[in-house]
C-alpha cells in the first residue's frame, strides 16, 4: 500500500531517460531536481550520461533478458556477486538473532512485557541504522563497509551464540548476549543490509541491470524461504549453535567479496563491467589493471565521440 501511495512522487531514473529513452532533456530536468543544483554543476554527471549512451548504442541490436545474463561469461563474476549479496544478507541470520531476541532480554531479568519492547527497541535500531547508513554510503567506499560488516557481524554472532549457550550459567553472561544482539544489528546495518539492494546498478551495465538486479532478488528471497524453512529444525537439534552455522556463512561471504569485489563508488559501469569481465581470472583490485581498463574504455569513448 505505502508503495501505491507514494508512486506519484518517486522519480524516473535520469539514466534510463537519458541513455534509453533518448530524452537528454526530460533526464537533465530530473538530475537538476533530484540534485538541487544548476546546470553548470552537473557537467561531469552529464559526460558520464553522454558516454554511457556511447557505450549502450554498441549494444543496441542486444536484448538482454534472464537467460542471456546468466550464459554471458562476461558476466558470470558479477552476477555471483550480486547473487551471494543478496543470499549472504539472509544467510548472516538476522531474522535468527530478531526471533531470539526476546528470549535474550527475558534472561537478562527483563519481564515478558519489557522484553518485547526491548525487541522492539532492537528492530528501531535497525531502521535507524536504515538511515544513518545513507550517509555512511555517500562518505566511504563500498568494499570498506561491507568488509567491515561482514567481519563485525560474524564475530558478533559467535559472541551471541557462546553468551546464549552460558545464558543460565553466570549472571552477567545475559548482559553478553544484549550486546550481542546490539553489536550485530549495528554491524550489520554498516554494510550487508544496505548494500546488496543497490550493488548491482555499479557492477551492470544498463543493459543487462535489470535481469541482473531480478536475479539478485530472486536469491535474496530464495535464500529467506531456505532460513524459514530450515531455522526450526537448526532450533530443534543445535539450538544457540545455529549462529555458528551463520557465522560461518559471512566467513565464506567475506572471502570472495574480498578477493572479488572491486571498489564501485564514484566510477563508472562500464568500467567496472570490463575489470570484471574475466570471471575469476579478473583481478579486480590490481591498481594497474584498473587504470589501463580505464584508458582503454576513455580511448574507446574518444573515438566512438569523434566519429
Amino acid at each position: 500500500f505505502f508503495y501505491v501511495a507514494s508512486h506519484r512522487w518517486l522519480p524516473e531514473s535520469p539514466k534510463y531517460i537519458f541513455v534509453i529513452k533518448k530524452q537528454p532533456q526530460v533526464a537533465l530536468r530530473l538530475l537538476k531536481k533530484l540534485r538541487n543544483v544548476s546546470e553548470d554543476r552537473l557537467q561531469d554527471e552529464i559526460e558520464e550520461l553522454k558516454i554511457e549512451e556511447e557505450d549502450n548504442k554498441k549494444c543496441a541490436g542486444e536484448s538482454w533478458n534472464i537467460g542471456k545474463v546468466i550464459t554471458d561469461r562476461s558476466l558470470l563474476l558479477p552476477l555471483l556477486l550480486v547473487c551471494c549479496l543478496q543470499a549472504g544478507q539472509q544467510f548472516s541470520g538476522i531474522n535468527a538473532v530478531f526471533y531470539y531476541s526476546s528470549k535474550i532480554f527475558h534472561a537478562a531479568g527483563l519481564s515478558v512485557s519489557a522484553s518485547e519492547l526491548a525487541t522492539i527497541g532492537a528492530g528501531c535500531c535497525n531502521f535507524g541504522m536504515a538511515v544513518l547508513s545513507i550517509f555512511i554510503m555517500n562518505t566511504f567506499d563500498r568494499r570498506t563497509c561491507i568488509l567491515l560488516s561482514l567481519a563485525s557481524s560474524m564475530f558478533f554472532l559467535v559472541v551471541l551464540g557462546v553468551a546464549i549457550l552460558f545464558i543460565e550459567s553466570y549472571t552477567w553472561v545475559p548482559y553478553i548476549s544484549i550486546i550481542g544482539v546490539l553489536g550485530f544489528v549495528i554491524c550489520y546495518g554498516l554494510g550487508i543490509g544496505p548494500i546488496p539492494y543497490f550493488i548491482g546498478s555499479e557492477l551492470f551495465e544498463v543493459g543487462p541491470r535489470p535481469s541482473a538486479m531480478a536475479l539478485g532478488s530472486m536469491s535474496n528471497w530464495a535464500g529467506n524461504f531456505l532460513v524459514g524453512l530450515l531455522f526450526p529444525t537448526m532450533q530443534d537439534y543445535i539450538g544457540p549453535s545455529s549462529f555458528f552455522i551463520f557465522a560461518v556463512f559471512l566467513v565464506a561471504l567475506f572471502i570472495f567479496v574480498r578477493k572479488y569485489l572491486p571498489e564501485t563508488r564514484g566510477r563508472d559501469a562500464s568500467i567496472i563491467a570490463e575489470i570484471c569481465s574475466d570471471g575469476f581470472a579478473s583481478r579486480p583490485l590490481d591498481v594497474r589493471i584498473n587504470v589501463a581498463h580505464r584508458a582503454r574504455v576513455e580511448n574507446n569513448c574518444d573515438e566512438k565521440l569523434e566519429v
